[in-house]
Parts: structure tokens; C-alpha cells; sequence
């Protein structure tokens, strides 16, 4: 992951620079507190960078691969698009799954920032027997992605949101049971509603 070899890397070699000027060089008496001190600031200032990426001002990504493999390890498993930005559905190990959005500008993708996505619903629903959900928000887009996780024996044959439109999908199954789901909506509302099989599951 070059995102996190490039922090760790630059931190590193800033604290390395403060440590032989503070002993060979600086008059500094009590050189082990401060020494202390800088190591605490750089991975402070570590973490800080990790939440708001640099690379943002500097650089931009074609596709959401090429961000995904910038910014995460992991095998990508599938991309869902949306209108300004796409989610990918990457694996780290065997039935692990997990799932980044990158935001998208005129210029290209870019990396996922502490403000750019927000979760705004987190919940179960009662039919099929069991949904748990996520529902994530692009800031400064009308771009939303919805995960979820299925108690369904069949496959999934096709998703139909409250409007009556079909909708674009991702499955995965994880056992005889269990299928996780993907997908876009664009202007989502709290009465939105979706479709599976026929099944209604609310928000």
C-alpha cells in the first residue's frame, strides 16, 4: 500500500532528521524528553495526514483501480458506480470483504478524505428474514451506495427501487444463506425503499 509506505516514510525520516540535529547538533539539556516529544508529534501528525490526504492537491487518479490500489491492499472484487464518485468491493482475505468510496472531480478520482463520505444509516430491516444495511452519503454529491447483508437461500434476480426503476447491482454469497449486496442511488430519501426478489426492505 503506497499510501501508508509514503506517511510512514516521510514521519520516519522527519523524526530521524530531528533526532540527530537534537543530539549532535541543538544544546538541548534534556534531550530524551524532547526526543520523546518529537516521536509523539510524528505519529501524531502521521495520523492526521492518513485522515486528510495531500495527495488530493497534488494528484488524480483515471479510474477508481488505480485510487483503490494507491490507498488500500486488497484484491478489488467488483466497482460500483455512481454519478460523482464509485465504490469499490475489495478483498483481503477468503469471505472477507470490505468496501472504500472515492469521490470523483473534473480532473479525475481522488482519495477518501475524513469528510468526503459519511455513513448516514446504519440498521436491520424484518423482511427477508434478515437485513443489515449501510447507507452512505458523498458529501458534495447526490451520489449514495447501499450495502447490505441477506438471509436469502436463492440468488438474487433483480433489485427495484421505490421509484420503480431497476437498479444496478453487486452480489456476493457468502454461504448457503448469506449474500452481501452493492449498489447506486442517486437523491436518496428516508422513504426510499427497495425491492429484493420481491421482498420490501424499508428504511
Amino acid at each position: 500500500m503506497v499510501y501508508g509506505f509514503v506517511r510512514l516514510a516521510f514521519w520516519a525520516l522527519i523524526f530521524f532528521v530531528a533526532y540527530f540535529w537534537i543530539v549532535r547538533k541543538s544544546k538541548i539539556v534534556k534531550k530524551k524528553r524532547v526526543l520523546v516529544i518529537v516521536l509523539i508529534l510524528c505519529m501524531l501528525l502521521s495520523t492526521v495526514s492518513s485522515l486528510f490526504p495531500v495527495e488530493n492537491v497534488l494528484i488524480r487518479f483515471e479510474t477508481p483501480q488505480e485510487a483503490h490500489n494507491y490507498f488500500r491492499p486488497g484484491n478489488i472484487v467488483n466497482v460500483v458506480y455512481g454519478n460523482g464518485s464509485s465504490l469499490v468491493i475489495y478483498s483481503t482475505a477468503p469471505n472477507s470483504h470490505s468496501v472504500v468510496i472515492f469521490p470523483r472531480d473534473r480532473g479525475g478520482y481522488v482519495l477518501p478524505s475524513l469528510f468526503s463520505v459519511r455513513r448516514i444509516i446504519q440498521g436491520q430491516a424484518g423482511t427477508p428474514d434478515s437485513v443489515l444495511f449501510n447507507v452512505y452519503s458523498v458529501i458534495g454529491t447526490d451520489d449514495y451506495f447501499i450495502t447490505g447483508l441477506i438471509i436469502l437461500e436463492t440468488d438474487i434476480a433483480y433489485i427495484v427501487d421505490s421509484n420503480g426503476n431497476n437498479v444496478d447491482f453487486e452480489s456476493i454469497r457468502m454461504s448457503d444463506f448469506l449474500i452481501v449486496i452493492y449498489f447506486f442511488v442517486e437523491s436518496f430519501s428516508h422513504d426510499f425503499y427497495f425491492l429484493v426478489n420481491g421482498y420490501k426492505i424499508s428504511f
